[in-house]
């Protein structure tokens, strides 16, 4: 066309394959990472305990063949092992302040020629001095810290002990005990965050127990995948672990194994495996991220080889922020489809609803927790047609949903926060209607016990969070006695894992919300405030809620995704209908999102990213079917013309 203006051109990359996004590379490679040879000890030796990092780390003590028990340090830097200065006194089975440098350190307990020890030794990077010993002579222990700040946790004295010391540079000092007496367990981190898993006692019971540490008490958390002793292990903190290695329960001779487990702070992960297997090696790293791990046995001879981890895919709780596999409004050719294609802004919680697996009771007005769309319960409920109120609790894997431990009053409109490993269960109403309950019920992964009351007893209520260690947690508005649910109330409370806080009441009183985030940073839309529905829409800072932007549908009895934040959140469902519709927050508008299949609106658990909406009652019959929510951060659309 003469009149058309000439148009400069641009450069379209060429591609073989399109990217893949963030959601789908996660789940390809969660917790990727390899182990490869490192340098050889000059002296073969299990039982030792490393101190450091994985290029520049320490390897004390431990015992030789045929049985000799060494006072050997030798120091790595990455490529080679050089003997040091050796301790004062030869020892095995030590504990160390694993996160102390090769310039300093303490190692302490273990066992001589005349049986346990409580000798302490520090480092100053060139010799090694003899401080004021444990309180508890101790072998076969894990350590952590420091070496102003240490931690003695565990071990032999004998038989195992769940005692625990602290060190402050000079003194040792006993804290609280271990919930599980153990030795031969691993771990580390601070001595004001620190996690261990695995052990045994010597009865011959193994452990796949984990427990963390807060600087004051120990706190039972999610098992190993593997129970196993005899392990090495390393750790930042108490949310950041990596164990390998260990022994199974024998049916004979010791079964000696290469698994490795990395620790995120609410779960155990597999990953890659040692390149062979070894218990009683030492280990050292600053992360789950990098690790070294020297010697041990294999079950035969002290070994002198050590293998260093180095981690190289993505965590599961990584998000998507600065991916860089492709770039939001790129254009490119595909030379292989022989398409042009456009990457378009995706992104959590921009996803869609498909059908999941049933549950085993159809269900409505019940609370679920859970931190993804593959790991939650779903807790109480009733069926309206029958006036029926449930005590069973169900967890659902990813595939389906299995009878758990039941609560031990049967509700409706209850609230809840947590995982399916740890969880509580908070207020609801019985049936018929009547008061409201301020019955509170703590989960451990098997059994529902009752604890500390809350304020105010209401029910419809939200709970947020999806802490899987002593979680944390909110509650928020719902609705209190004479009636059932008929006085709104704006009552916000947080739980800290040991007691109720009223904070900063709602602007607007209300039940039947949809939230999203923690105790610390949330998001509330919508919900029932006489005389009907809102579309009010809330924020908290974990002391005060702010009045944001507007749902775009007002409505109640909605649900909400559990994790999120104040500036990402996901609701669903709800009532007057179609009651299918999903939004969306960011922080500073509502979207309407991909609607659900069915307006349903049971329970709700996940992340924005990964959420479960189960059972409901689409209109008035409850329903036992389900939908999952997927996100994924990043759209391939193909470019056409017309």
């Amino acid at each position: 066309m003469a009149d058309y203006p000439d148009i400069k051109g641009f450069n379209i990359q060429s591609k073989s394959s399109d990217p893949v996004p963030f959601a789908q590379e996660k789940s390809n490679q969660p917790w990727q990472g390899t182990w490869a040879s490192g340098g050889s000890l000059n002296t073969a030796r299990y039982e030792i305990v490393g101190v450091g990092i994985q290029t520049a780390a320490l390897a004390v003590g431990g015992t030789e063949n045929p049985g000799t028990r060494t006072d050997l340090n030798e120091s790595y830097n990455g490529t080679a092992w050089t003997e040091l200065a050796d301790l004062n006194t030869g020892r095995t089975a030590m504990g160390a302040a694993e996160r102390g440098t090769t310039s300093s350190t303490v190692v302490f307990g273990g066992a001589t020629t005349g049986g346990e020890s409580a000798l302490s030794e520090s480092w100053n990077g060139s010799s090694w001095t003899e401080t004021n010993d444990l309180n508890t002579a101790a072998y076969r222990c894990a350590g952590a810290g420091t070496l102003t700040a240490a931690l003695r946790i565990g071990g032999n004295i004998p038989p195992a002990t769940d005692n625990t010391e602290k060190f402050d540079g000079t003194s040792w000092t006993e804290v609280n005990n271990l919930n599980q007496a153990r030795q031969f367990l691993a771990g580390g981190g601070t001595q004001t965050s620190a996690v261990v898993g695995g052990g045994t006692n010597p009865g011959g019971t193994i452990y796949g127990n984990s427990e963390t540490f807060d600087g004051t008490s120990w706190t039972e958390t999610s098992d190993l995948n593997t129970a196993r002793y005899d392990l090495g292990g390393n750790a930042a903190d108490s949310t950041d672990a990596l164990i390998y290695g260990g022994v199974l329960p024998p049916g004979g001779p010791p079964n000696y194994v290469a698994n490795c487990e990395s620790w995120d702070g609410s779960a155990w992960t597999e990953v890659a495996d040692l390149g062979g297997v070894r218990g009683s090696g030492g280990g050292a790293g600053a992360s789950n991220a990098s690790a070294l791990t020297m010697g041990g046995q294999n079950p035969g001879p002290a070994l002198t080889t050590s293998e260093e981890w180095s981690f190289s895919g993505i965590p599961p709780t990584a998000t998507a922020v600065g991916y860089a596999d492709a770039i939001v409004g790129d254009m490119y050719y595909n030379t292989v489809s022989g398409q042009f294609k456009a990457i378009k802004e995706g992104g959590a919680p921009l996803g869609a609803w498909a059908s999941g697996a049933s549950m085993n009771t159809a269900r409505m007005e019940f609370p679920g927790a859970g931190a993804n769309k593959d790991a939650g319960i779903a807790i109480t409920g009733y069926k309206e047609s029958s006036q029926t109120l449930y005590t069973n609790v169900e967890d659902y894997n990813g595939t389906a949903w299995t009878e758990k431990g039941d609560v031990n009053t049967a509700r409706k409109g209850a609230g809840a926060f947590g995982s399916n490993t740890v969880a509580f269960c908070v207020d609801g109403a019985l049936n018929p209607p009547g008061a409201s309950q301020d019955l509170v019920e703590s989960w451990n992964g098997t059994a529902w016990t009752e604890t500390t009351e809350n304020n105010t007893a209401r029910c419809m209520i939200e709970g947020q969070s999806v802490s899987t260690s002593v979680p944390t947690g909110i509650i928020i508005g719902g609705g209190t006695p004479p009636g059932y649910g008929t006085t709104e109330v704006a009552v916000t409370e947080t739980w800290n894992g040991s007691a109720w806080t009223e904070t900063g009441d709602l602007n607007t009183a209300r039940s039947l919300g949809g939230a999203g985030g923690s105790s610390a940073n949330a998001v509330l839309g919508g919900g029932y405030a006489a005389p009907g529905s809102t579309d009010a829409g809330e924020t908290f800072n974990g002391s005060t809620w702010t009045e944001v932007a507007e749902i775009n549908s007002p409505r109640n009895a909605m649900r909400g995704n559990k994790g999120g934040s104040s500036t990402l959140g996901l609701i669903f469902a709800g009532s007057p209908g179609p009651g299918t519709q999903t939004e969306s927050w960011n922080g500073t508008s509502w979207t309407e999102q991909a609607d659900l299949a069915d307006a349903a609106g049971g329970a709700g658990f996940g992340n924005p990213a990964s959420t479960m909406n189960a059972g409901g009652s689409p209109p008035t019959s409850a329903v036992a079917t389900t939908e999952e929510w997927t996100a994924s951060d990043f759209q391939i659309k193909t470019v056409t013309t017309s």
